[in-house]
């Protein structure tokens, strides 16, 4: 009996060991397809059940978001400066009975943002790889706030700034207000910096096997172990064969925003003053047309989630490009009241469309787009150069329909999918435009799991 016993303890011992090694199989399983238990019933979710869920991941997201805010209202600060009366006169030049700012310097003033952009990009990809996202975050807001503070003596940050340009318009001197106001806002993001957690990620690439990663899930681990098993990635590399057409596909993204003419509507005021629009009601259109992008921007949470990024952005470009043309077409016209309300009511529309669907080297690219557009645009619409006006919608009605082709040519639908499932849809050199179709019906992954 007792033999009989110790072998039902063995038969028990060996049947647990399978039943322990056949869970493991089918956890690893899982973990290859980048499918979990907990990740299926995230994503069957709606997003206000995730956000509830995972609220203090929502707080730390919200936070993060007063450096993006810090952004925009210095692209509008800087952008819109440039309409204020004052300004025109103690920099710019008397041309044909009223004062403009010639193209040579509004070009200039266009592009220090995007080239100190730029060179952020770069150094703060490297820091954020090495000492961490709070720190780098701290260390560059804190910087931001110091240098600011010289002057002075990206949405709801853009929707102040252009508040703060309109209340100081009947001012003498009133724009060094407007920069002055820059200062104490620098400092929200040094102030989260210290109230946040330190990215799960970084972490987790620091030290794998320690306590912090309890706070990374299954599938963030995964992906990152796939990314580290391809040996340590450099800048060069991401224009190798093997990954040129990814790269290719972030920095057509994130030029998009040069394609459908962000630069001339964060221009709004100064733009509409040259088709006879008066200072004051320029600056509340740049304010109404904040208010419709943070609406689109919104809205585009919940559009993106059904039909996807890759037709969002096609057809949003493709609107963009109609709006831009009739702007084109009713400048041809004698200047006319008509005229100059449709000029900024198709500017309007077309922020609220493109907001919809079209917001390390990403950032550099789009820095880079940014500065090229802010050069050459004041040789385009400018007075004393180009002297186009309202008929530079011809010119980026164009550049809408090139983008909207290039668009469905190379950028695909990835919505949903994990690292593992994208790098094999690009290794088998999946079209672009036959992404979610091959997901859905020839991914090995789905294969393994159906067999």
């Amino acid at each position: 009996m007792s033999q009989y016993g110790m072998g039902n303890r063995s038969i028990k011992s060996t049947t647990d060991t399978d039943n322990k090694k056949n869970e493991d199989d089918e956890e690893d399983v899982l973990e290859m397809n980048c499918v979990s238990k907990e990740e299926i019933s995230d994503e069957q979710r709606t997003l206000w059940q995730n956000v509830k869920k995972y609220c203090k991941v929502t707080y730390v997201t919200l936070g993060l978001t007063s450096a993006i805010l810090l952004y925009g209202y210095d692209n509008v600060v800087v952008g819109t400066i440039s309409a204020m009366p004052d300004f025109q006169k103690d920099f710019g030049i008397f041309y044909n009975w009223s004062w403009i700012l010639p193209s040579t310097w509004l070009a200039l003033w266009n592009i220090a943002s995007p080239i100190g952009a730029m060179i952020g990009s770069l150094i703060g990809g490297y820091l954020q790889d090495r000492i961490g996202r709070r720190l780098t975050l701290g260390t560059s807001s804190f910087l931001s706030a110091w240098y600011v503070g010289f002057p002075a003596g990206t949405l709801l940050g853009q929707l102040a700034g252009a508040g703060v340009v309109y209340g100081a318009l009947g001012r003498e001197k009133g724009y060094v207000v407007a920069f002055g106001s820059q200062w104490p806002l620098s400092f929200v993001p040094v102030l989260v910096a210290f109230l946040i957690p330190e990215s799960p990620a970084w972490l987790a690439r620091l030290n794998p096997l320690g306590v912090n990663t309890k706070a990374v899930v299954d599938k963030l681990l995964l992906d990152i172990n796939h990314e580290e098993g391809s040996d340590t990635a450099t800048f060069w590399d991401c224009f190798n064969k093997r990954n040129i057409r990814r790269t290719g596909i972030v920095m057509w993204a994130q030029s998009l925003t040069a394609i459908f003419g962000l630069q001339l509507l964060a221009k709004v005021p100064y733009f509409l003053q040259l088709v006879d629009m008066r200072p004051g009601i320029s600056i509340i259109f740049l304010i109404l047309g904040i208010i419709l992008g943070l609406i689109a921007n919104i809205i585009s949470i919940w559009v993106m989630a059904r039909v996807g990024r890759r037709p969002l952005v096609i057809t949003t470009l493709l609107i963009a490009a109609a709006l831009w043309l009739s702007m084109g077409i009713a400048n041809c016209t004698n200047i006319v009241p008509a005229v100059t309300w449709w000029t900024a009511a198709s500017m309007m529309l077309t922020i609220l469309t493109t907001g919809l669907g079209t917001q390390g080297i990403g950032w550099f690219v789009s820095a880079l787009a940014s500065t090229v557009a802010g050069l050459a645009l004041p040789y385009v619409f400018n007075p004393d150069a180009g002297g186009l006006r309202g008929k530079t919608g011809f010119t980026y009605a164009a550049s809408c329909l090139v983008g909207a082709g290039v668009s469905w040519y190379i950028i695909p639908e990835m919505n949903g999918m994990c690292v593992g499932e994208i790098d094999g849809m690009f290794g088998e050199g999946v079209a672009a435009g036959v992404f979610g179709r091959w997901r859905a019906g020839h991914s090995p992954i789905r294969q393994t799991q159906a067999s």
